[in-house]
């Protein structure tokens, strides 16, 4: 039985690992249990016998050390302390009272006399001794087992498990100046890479780990955007996404166009050179009109995000030839009729934890030490996800009913939706004005439109392109939330957008005598 337990635990362990794509991992914990295995069936025992000995050595060891440690930060500074201040005192100091030890007694004539001591059956030190032995061993069993409960969190954290979807934030409103790398870690599996609109692409795993591990970082009222990473299929620079640029563009020689919008437009399910700037670069540049493009888009932006970063940077000196904004999925699906027909975004409740962290009562002593590392601790911890996974199942609290507002019929949502999208794009126009920068604004095609999303569209009329039907019969495309889609997606998008940019890049050409 004592070695069936661990190879049926082992080839369990081994069969997960295949399914999530480590097969490279499942053949080496394999090959370790099955020599382990052979090892201790040959050596009859002493191969356990060993490890178990090892194991307690390792734990005594660890628990002399952390009391040493204990020791020397407690009570060597106090002792030192005291020694210092003993002549101040007057006492006479001798090296026998400094070290605490009295002189030996001369020894006694007649020493062949001979007494016996009984020895101790608990050691030298009795029973507190033994108490404080195995109060030692013990500490290092619990440092191990906490070490241990780390690691294999930390495994499951890093590599297997996905997550609430949320993304890795930062708070700061400076630029970082730091490149993260995004090239290095485990495939990353979801519905997304699993969808048979991602079948066709065998470098998704290896995307979908690059988009996901992207950390973001506070921008006053755009909310966030992200740090500068390079990665194999995603490359961000300065808030901007690396696209396609035509060979033949070279300083002011071609029309710069920047590309706003949610994650559609900054190309969730596509590589760098195939989202929809990448693609209508490549159309402009066929007919002989090549454009430089500028892909600011961010995942999980709303009209209202793209206005402020608009805004923001052309006040800065950005000015581009031309500005496209691209939306409709992220308005609707925010939900802003729910909170008084204002504005919302994504993420802005993750915002506010943080400030609200960031604003806490600084703590002195041991709280303010404990604390953070307890919080590290519960996130790595497999143990404590176990613990806070059954209490959720247990003792899950129903939700909270929505605020009033949210009862309310069709024709007022798709009412709200128009009317907070109409207000960003009107002072987005006036930015442009402003700066002397054209503007079109695009509204996206989605998988399901009927409801509330057509009702919006047909409400927007005129102020809007309307794409929206762009991929009607290629529901293949899609991924599983209707709205994103894969690398053939964003071609038929393109195609519909470039018709409506053509002549605005034409004039461009002809007012530059070209």
């Amino acid at each position: 039985m004592s070695l069936v337990v661990p190879a049926v635990a082992s080839a369990v362990i081994a069969l997960v690992m295949v399914g999530r794509g480590h097969h490279a991992r499942a053949g080496g914990l394999v090959v370790f249990v099955v020599a382990l295995t052979i090892a201790r069936a040959a050596t009859h025992g002493r191969v356990d016998a060993a490890l178990a000995r090892g194991a307690a050595a390792i734990a005594h060891g660890i628990g002399v050390a952390l009391l040493t440690f204990v020791f020397v930060i407690a009570f060597v500074p106090a002792w030192l302390v005291r020694t210092g201040l003993a002549p101040l005192r007057g006492r006479k100091r001798s090296a026998e009272a400094a070290l605490g030890w009295r002189t030996a007694a001369p020894e006694i004539e007649g020493a062949g006399n001979w007494s016996f001591v009984p020895v101790r059956p608990l050691g030298r030190f009795g029973w507190l001794g033994a108490v404080g032995s195995g109060a030692v061993s013990l500490l290092g069993w619990v440092v191990m087992l906490v070490a241990l409960d780390l690691v294999i969190g930390s495994v499951w954290v890093d590599h297997f498990h996905h997550g609430t979807g949320r993304t890795l934030m930062v708070l700061g409103t400076e630029p970082e100046h730091r490149m993260v790398d995004l090239r290095h870690g485990a495939a990353f599996r979801s519905r997304d890479t699993d969808s048979p609109a991602m079948a066709a692409y065998p470098w998704r795993f290896e995307y979908y780990r690059e988009l996901k591990s992207v950390p973001l970082r506070y921008i006053p009222y755009q909310l966030d955007e992200p740090v500068d990473v390079i990665g194999t299929y995603l490359n961000i620079t300065g808030g901007v996404r690396r696209s396609y640029r035509p060979a033949a563009v070279s300083g002011a020689g071609a029309p710069q166009v920047v590309f706003y919008g949610g994650s559609t437009m900054f190309g969730e399910g596509s590589r760098d050179l195939h989202t929809i700037p990448s693609e209508v670069a490549r159309l402009a540049e066929a007919e002989g009109l090549p454009l430089v493009p500028v892909n600011r888009a961010q995942r999980g932006w709303t009209s209202w995000q793209e206005f402020h970063a608009f805004e923001q940077r052309s006040s800065r000196g950005d000015r581009p030839d031309l500005a496209v904004f691209y939306d409709g999925a992220n308005e609707v699906a925010t939900e802003p009729w729910v909170y008084g027909d204002q504005p919302v975004e994504y993420f802005e409740q993750d915002w506010i934890d943080r400030f609200a962290q960031s604003q806490a009562e600084i703590r002195l002593g041991w709280p303010a030490l404990v604390s953070p590392a307890m919080g590290e601790w519960r996130s790595r911890s497999i143990g404590a996800r176990a613990v806070t996974r059954a209490l959720q199942v247990t003792q899950a609290v129903p939700a909270a009913p929505l605020p009033r507002t949210s009862d309310v019929s069709g024709d007022e949502v798709a009412d709200a939706v128009a009317r907070i999208y109409r207000r960003a794009q009107h002072l987005t126009r006036i930015v442009g004005q402003q700066h002397h920068i054209p503007t079109v604004f695009f509204w996206q095609p989605r998988q399901y439109r009927d409801g509330i999303y057509q009702e919006v569209t047909d409400r927007l009329g005129a102020s809007v392109i309307d794409v929206s039907d762009s991929l009607d019969g290629h529901d293949d495309v899609y991924l599983p939330d209707g709205v994103h889609t894969n690398e053939a997606g964003t071609k038929p998008v393109a195609v519909a957008m470039w018709r409506s940019l053509r002549p605005q890049i034409q004039a461009w050409y002809r007012a530059h005598g070209r």
